[in-house]
């Protein structure tokens, strides 16, 4: 008859011992100026040649956002200091790697029908500019505000399933962000029309670092290839003349597989 011993007496089930790692983090200012204006670039550069290091895009990557409001109080639109954006681009090597037009068209979008009311209400109130079930953001009044921004809806920020991005590439990563005009991305009260800057912004980032023996299991498991997958939104638009009661507006770019389709509609001044 044979027996088996219970777990409890099972001493050659031992659990695997924890890898060691480290965090490095840093405070990275901008490479095209100091103080910027509404329909400027800010860029950033996010090290490469980092072998060792890994980036949770979605987590570990912040862009430091001080908005001085100036002529008049200014309130947000719902996508909160989001509203400022209005194009993310990360380019490698003079490669696009993603490229989001009107962010903040598409963010207010996204907050209507997949952020919830706790989140816009804590943290997104907290650190974004958002203000919870509202369908406006945060009330600015005159001075300076400051704000820390994701990278959502970039393709870095939506792979699936959830990977962190390599460092060891032998090219830094650029990113630029498109800020709007004050027209569209503020609403005033009153006759004064309000206007914004942004001044000594800063990209916030904590990557992980592995150590000589950890990365080589790593890349042992792998086989040297980090490739990951992401989902990703394209845009385009086009304008309906009042008074029109049909259009055929045809998409100017094709997929393989779609998961939504995402129809907003503005006035054309915005």
């Amino acid at each position: 008859m044979s027996s088996k011993l219970g777990d409890k007496l099972n001493f050659n089930s031992i659990k695997s011992s924890a890898m060691e790692t480290k965090q490095v983090t840093q405070a990275i200012p901008p490479r095209s100026g100091v103080t910027f204006s509404p329909g400027q670039v800010i860029e950033f550069e996010v090290p490469g040649n980092r072998p060792n290091e890994f980036l949770d895009v979605v987590n570990n990557l912040r862009v430091k956002f001080p908005v001085e409001i100036a002529t008049a109080e200014a309130t947000l639109d719902r996508a909160g200091v989001y509203s400022l954006v209005n194009k993310w681009e990360f380019i490698q090597n003079g490669v696009v790697l993603c490229s989001v037009p009107r962010a903040n068209v598409l963010l207010s979008a996204l907050c209507d029908f997949q952020m919830s009311a706790e989140y816009k209400s804590t943290t997104g109130a907290l650190l974004e500019g958002m203000c919870g079930d509202s369908l406006r953001g945060e009330i600015l009044p005159i001075g300076t505000h400051t704000f820390y921004l994701s990278c959502l809806a970039t393709d870095l920020a939506m792979t699936t399933p959830h990977r962190s991005l390599y460092l060891g590439s032998s090219g830094p990563i650029t990113l630029r962000i498109t800020l709007e005009s004050s027209a569209v991305a503020l609403f005033g009260v009153g006759v004064t029309t309000p206007t914004y800057s942004i001044s000594r912004p800063e990209l916030l980032m904590s990557s992980t670092y592995l150590f000589k023996e950890t990365m080589d299991a790593l890349n042992k498991q792998v086989g040297g290839n980090y490739r990951m997958l992401a989902n990703s939104y394209d845009h385009m638009s086009a304008v309906v003349v009042a008074g029109t009661t049909n259009a055929h507006i045809k998409l100017s770019f094709a997929k393989a597989s779609l998961e939504r389709v995402l129809f907003t509609m503005r006035p054309s001044a915005h």
